[in-house]
């Protein structure tokens, strides 16, 4: 299992994924600024009963001084020049664009890194079955719906208004991580008081399973590690005394069962098995020296071992140093501006220059080194393969080899064979994480539009890990997510709707609305949010809130699909091999037979067999095809136009062979519901009927340079596309003509069976329309071409949704409106607006309709509440 799910969080200077503390590439802090010094911090309190709202135990207010920067990398010893392999030429990443997206990169701790090295906290389960919890995910797919589900507040669990969620360890920007373990959610929460500027701060435990609250601590902790399946840690410091003080915390009572002063500062705190280590630094500005102090001890006696001190003298310019804190088999990992290790027994230190420690797949250590400029980087042991960036890391435990594959930058690597495997995508902008063994997400970049304009845009897909074939794209660019072994959980970029997608071919498996948007008016702004698991449900974490969903049902088998895209690299599904003979142009299209029309990511998608109309077959490779399909859908009269795209495959070219191959080659068209005016069974019933036409017209003067021909010329290839802008497809007036003359057929079809089984029936009602309707919700007039989306994208959405006259039925006020209902009939009112929340809709876009075919319409509407 894939384990925790996490959003990432990028480094607003170089672009790549950001520790708890510091950037995996640059080094800079990913923490916020220092606060003012504090005084020594009083003991934990024991655990406290639920307060009411007006029972709120006080609290000494306290301030607390955040870590400094940490010094500049250390630079390991270069590899020859000839040890270096073929790597394809990858672009330094990007600056992300917007507001950092909060989180952490593991459910284990990923303690923080001074530059030499970054120090991943995770120990072998098989080796050391105490140590750091391993992530856990429910059993089963995520991907049914859930039966259990549960909401949790701030406010409420701590009796405190205006109290908020806080990360259990503290980043940069928005962050609202708990700590999940198998059953438990530790989650951290706080409350400032502008005017009197009072500030408080708990740690709750709740159970997993239903959102309850176990324990409740009150605290002055500044940050807190988890150490094993049932102990973390919390700890705080006195900077200007240069103390600290350390808590040992039970997961299921909270109660602190441990705790110890330290006569140096304390910043970062790891465990490994019943050993716990804190660490600190000191900087002294006259003798530029910066000392590092770590102690050692135990779960039941945190301070009770060795405690050792390292100089470390560096020209990073002064100022108090980060410090970067890990264990493993080899030893305690101290990462300054050069790396230590030291002796688990005794706290003996010897220098560890290798640089960076990153895990392989099975949590085991590896070195990772680098040149002084942090632009190549390779592995001690495989000095053979040289990465020209960073590797991706793996959202849930850090690790940056998954299946014996290394990824960096625009290539996918054998670590033991030391060689490249394949490219991930046909530009060098490219940035990629392993959400599964199995799927990659993949982030092309462009800062420049096609016009040669500075303008960013970005394209996310998802990728399967041996073939390279794109599974689907993320249109929305979704930033805060994480993934399980077979689903994608994320928050879309300004939505306050959590979704859950196959991660294999990216259709909707269920959404919830959740509350985000903070304030009014033009003060509105909208919180980030955190995505996780425990052993019984997904737990989502946003500042004043916190929503659990448990009980999956069974997924739907479409769910489990893979989907098919294009290839990653090339375009096409399958590599061709290439001769010398270039092939001869001939001036006509290829011939595109539909095979199949299906719903895919709100748009309709068709698949063709293409064959070639010249001789040597030819290529699909023209920057714009205008595509025409016609036919006579089971209850349309006469011929109509069912979709109209205009595609570009000039990047991703697809070979066609030659008719005489006696097969043509697999191309799947996309439609956005603004250029096709047939459902995709409306299309698919043309198609059995044998009434479709396809026209193909060249509108991009052919192919845009000589091509090669294949070796096997009658091979079959695939690929897709989506078509492009509505403006250059058809005008607003056909538009139109289309839209009204599909809307009559559509609810000309649906008639017998809404008769049938819905009448007299009770519904859920999504939308009623007429030309010239103005929504004030959605702030816009319709039109039939605005009428016929709504409604296509609903039925796309929810598959059991019908279109309805108004004037078929007495319920409605009015006798000429378009009516968007889900055929889902019942007795009373309730399970359809229970189904309008299960289907995430709003209140004024989905209640209840009595379809009552004669008599009054009073009572037929029943509207509800969120």
């Amino acid at each position: 299992m894939s384990g925790d799910p996490v959003a990432q969080n990028f480094c607003v200077e170089c672009g790549q994924p950001l520790t708890t503390r510091f950037c995996t590439g640059c080094g800079t802090q990913a923490i916020a600024p220092p606060a003012p010094p504090v005084s020594p911090v009083p003991p934990v309190g024991d655990v406290a009963p639920a307060p009411g709202a007006d029972d709120v135990p006080p609290v000494e207010a306290t301030a607390v001084r955040m870590p400094p920067v940490p010094p500049e990398p250390a630079v390991a010893p270069e590899p020859p020049a000839t040890a270096a392999a073929p790597l394809p030429t990858a672009a330094a990443p990007r600056k992300r664009r917007g507001r950092l997206i909060a989180g952490v990169l593991a459910a284990v701790l990923l303690l923080g890194v001074g530059a030499a090295g970054l120090a991943f906290v995770l120990a072998d389960e098989d080796d050391d079955p105490g140590s750091a919890p391993a992530a856990a995910e429910p059993d089963g797919s995520v991907l049914g719906t859930p039966d259990r589900e549960w909401t949790a507040s701030a406010d409420e669990l701590t009796g405190q208004p205006g109290a908020a969620f806080t990360a259990m360890v503290p980043v940069e920007g928005e962050s609202y991580r708990p700590f999940l373990f198998a059953h438990t959610v530790v989650a951290a929460v706080s409350y400032w008081d502008e005017v009197t500027e009072e500030s408080k701060r708990w740690i709750v435990g709740l159970d997993s399973g239903t959102g309850k609250r176990r324990w409740l601590v009150e605290t002055e902790a500044y940050a807190c590690a988890e150490l094993t399946t049932t102990r973390f840690a919390c700890w705080n410091g006195d900077w200007e005394a240069e103390t600290g003080q350390v808590w040992i915390h039970d997961v299921e009572s909270g109660k602190a069962i441990a705790e110890a002063g330290y006569d140096h500062i304390v910043q970062e705190v790891t465990g490994r098995g019943d050993a716990v280590y804190a660490a600190g630094t000191s900087y002294d500005s006259v003798t530029e020296v910066t000392t590092a102090t770590v102690s050692a001890g135990t779960l039941d006696d945190p301070d009770g071992g060795w405690t050792t001190e390292l100089e470390d003298r560096s020209d990073n310019g002064g100022g108090d140093g980060g410090i970067g804190l890990s264990a493993d088999a080899a030893g305690v990992h101290i990462a300054l501006s050069s790396g230590y290790v030291l002796d688990p027994d005794d706290g003996s230190s010897r220098p560890d220059g290798s640089g960076v420690r990153v895990l392989d797949e099975n949590g085991a250590a590896l070195t990772l080194q680098h040149d002084e400029d942090w632009e190549r980087f390779w592995f001690a042991g495989h000095e053979e393969l040289v990465l020209d960036d960073y590797p991706w890391g793996d959202l849930t435990s850090g690790a940056v080899v998954r299946k014996g594959l290394v990824g960096a930058g625009n290539g996918l690597y054998d670590l033991e064979a030391q060689e490249l495997v394949r490219e991930i995508a046909p530009s060098d902008n490219v940035h990629a994480s392993w959400l599964s063994d199995d799927v990659l997400r993949v982030t092309e970049w462009s800062d420049y539009d096609e016009a040669g304009n500075e303008e960013y845009t970005e394209e996310i897909s998802f990728q399967d890990v041996d073939s390279g074939t794109v599974l689907w794209t993320d249109a929305e660019g979704r930033g805060n997510y994480g993934a399980t072994e077979d689903a994608f959980l994320s928050i879309g970029e300004s939505s306050e709707v959590f979704e859950v997608r196959s991660l294999r071919n990216g259709k909707l498996a269920w959404r919830r609305d959740i509350e985000l948007t903070e304030g009014t008016g033009e003060d509105s702004y909208s919180r980030g949010a955190d995505i996780g698991t425990t052993a019984d449900a997904i737990v989502v974490t946003s500042g004043p809130s916190m929503w659990g969903y448990g009980d999956f049902g069974t997924p739907a088998e479409d769910l489990l699909a893979d989907g098919a895209v294009r290839d990653s690299a090339t375009g096409a599904a399958d590599d061709l091999e290439l001769s010398d003979e270039y092939v001869t142009k001939c001036g006509s299209e290829p011939e595109f037979v539909p095979v199949e029309a299906v719903s895919a990511e709100g748009a309709v998608e068709v698949t063709f067999d293409v064959v070639a109309t010249c001789p040597q077959g030819q290529w699909l490779d023209s920057a714009g095809y205008r595509m025409s399909v016609t036919g006579m859908p089971a209850t349309a009269v006469g011929v109509q136009t069912l979709a109209q795209g205009f595609f570009d495959f000039s990047d991703d070219p697809i070979w066609v062979p030659q008719a005489e191959s006696g097969e043509g080659s697999k191309v799947a068209l996309r439609f956005p519901v603004s250029q096709v005016w047939a459902t995709p069974e409306e299309i698919g019933s043309a198609i059995q009927g044998g009434s479709v036409v396809v026209d193909c017209e060249d509108e991009a003067a052919g192919q845009a340079e000589d091509r090669h021909l294949p070796v096997t010329p009658e091979a079959t290839d695939s690929g897709g596309a989506d078509s492009g802008s509505t403006d250059v497809v058809v005008d607003p007036d056909t538009r139109e003509e289309n839209s009204l003359t599909a809307l009559r057929r559509l609810a000309a079809e649906d008639r017998p069976a809404v008769q049938a089984d819905l009448a007299g029936s009770w519904v859920p009602q999504l939308s009623s329309k007429q030309d010239g309707t103005h929504d004030r919700i959605d702030q816009q007039t319709y039109d039939y071409t605005a009428i016929y989306e709504e409604h296509l994208r609903l039925r796309l959405e929810y598959p059991e949704v019908r279109l309805i006259w108004s004037g078929d039925f007495a319920a409605f006020e009015h006798d000429d409106y378009w009516v968007s209902v889900a055929g889902v009939p019942s007795a009373k009112p309730g399970p359809a607006i229970t189904w309008c929340k299960e289907s995430g809709r709003e209140p004024a876009h989905c209640y209840a309709k009595l379809l009552r075919v004669s008599g009054s319409n009073e009572g037929t509407t029943r509207s509800w509440k969120a």
